[in-house]
């Protein structure tokens, strides 16, 4: 259905075997890879944790959630059988993943782009792209777009209009392209990122503090440098730990101590940590393990947060993408969507606007009123519009109309 393996494109980026074996291991290691050394993070999501855990998050709660097809404008009205339902029912590990790769992408980069090919049942998303993987180019008049640009190898693609179908972010800079959350969180995560080498680098070193060699004699800068890359190599880092180190020529070792900023920087990064999570990505922090020492309270509120404030917009993108996509190239007139319902916590809080329904009853407001202002999905009746006495359980008019009757 959606001609997997999905193709990925790299686009402008060029990620050198990024994540493979080899790169990760000479990156630990402090090498400049081309992409930018230890100045700033090239690619986020697989550099910075939170960034990785915030995108999992939300990409793995909305692809658990079930697809429905409805009639449009009435969800009530479910649809169980005929194209649209076969089509995204053939493969639901195709349709998970294609929920996955969507919410990626848009909360990576903006926007969120498939590109399809064929023709009603027969149709099938070839790509999932990102901003960074797809360029455009507009029309002569710069009203509005062309054709897009895709790179398949080397070759360069052009795709019309019609022939995707895409979720673009406002951006008040460029009408045309998504603007990324992490453009907002670039500072943030840069200090994340930044903080975790130096870390890293001080554990390289057993944790401990730099130092220097000084001399009152005067040395040769060529000296210099082959003493320092001596001295490197054979007395630094843990391989080198418990080695007896021998000076000459005058030559002194001097600790440098460790400055206030340097034990500090596990405080800076649990504020970048929570600036990234809950500032860029809005998700309460402790839905991604920071504030472990929240209790429980704390813990089902951010729950209740995240399903009730987060996840909603998200929700609603893909199922706009999903119905442009269907009502174009499978069926027209349906509306496909996640069901949000489904979730625990939806289902929890349901329970909890329940429990308020007889004292409001009791009250005097009527159903219709209460289900109205409480969302409780019941279907409104003649009855509903009555208030009534839970006593004896009839309509509150009739002991009116009685005590009226007896004056």
């Amino acid at each position: 259905m959606y001609n997997l393996p999905i193709k990925m494109q790299d686009g402008n980026i060029n990620l050198k075997g990024f994540g493979t074996t080899e790169y990760v291991a000479r990156w630990i290691q402090g090498e400049d890879m081309g992409d930018g050394g230890i100045d700033k993070p090239t690619a986020p999501y697989v550099q910075v944790v939170w960034v990785y855990r915030a995108i999992r998050l939300l990409a793995n709660s909305a692809k658990m959630l079930p697809i429905r097809i409805s009639k449009e404008g009435d969800r009530e009205a479910i649809i169980e059988s005929g194209k649209a339902h076969a089509w995204w029912n053939q493969d639901k590990k195709s349709a998970r993943e294609l929920i996955n790769q969507t919410v990626g992408h848009k909360q990576l980069t903006g926007e969120c782009h498939w590109i399809y090919e064929g023709s009603g049942a027969n149709t099938s998303i070839g790509f999932i792209l990102g901003r960074h993987q797809i360029k455009l180019k507009l029309n002569g008049n710069k009203t509005e777009i062309q054709f897009w640009i895709i790179k398949d190898g080397k070759k360069d693609l052009k795709i019309l209009p019609d022939e995707l179908v895409s979720d673009i972010d406002w951006s008040p800079y460029n009408k045309w392209r998504g603007a990324s959350p992490l453009d907002a969180g670039a500072l943030a995560i840069s200090q994340d990122y930044q903080a975790s080498r130096h870390n890293e680098k001080n554990l390289q070193n057993n944790a401990e503090p730099s130092g220097m060699l000084s001399t009152d004699q005067e040395i040769d800068p060529e000296d210099a440098k082959e003493i320092q890359r001596f001295w490197n190599e054979n007395h630094s880092g843990n391989k080198n730990r418990g080695k007896v180190g021998i000076t000459w020529g005058g030559l002194k070792w001097q600790q440098t101590a460790s400055s206030m900023r340097d034990m500090l920087f596990d405080k800076l990064k649990m504020m970048s940590a929570n600036e990234i999570v809950s500032g860029v990505f809005g998700i309460p922090p402790v839905m991604v393990g920071i504030n472990k020492d929240s209790n429980y309270g704390f813990a089902e509120a951010g729950r209740k947060i995240f399903w009730a404030d987060v996840m909603p917009p998200i929700i609603a993108d893909f199922s706009e993408m999903a119905t442009e996509f269907t009502t174009k190239n499978i069926q027209p007139g349906v509306e496909v969507w996640l069901d949000l319902r489904a979730s625990q916590v939806f289902s929890e809080m349901q329970q909890e606007r329940y429990k308020l329904l007889q004292p409001l009853l009791d009250s005097g407001v009527t159903l219709n009123d209460v289900n109205e202002k409480l969302q409780l999905g019941f279907n409104e009746n003649e009855w509903g519009d009555e208030s009534w006495i839970s006593q004896s359980m009839v309509p509150r008019r009739f002991i009116l109309e009685q005590e009226f009757a007896n004056e």
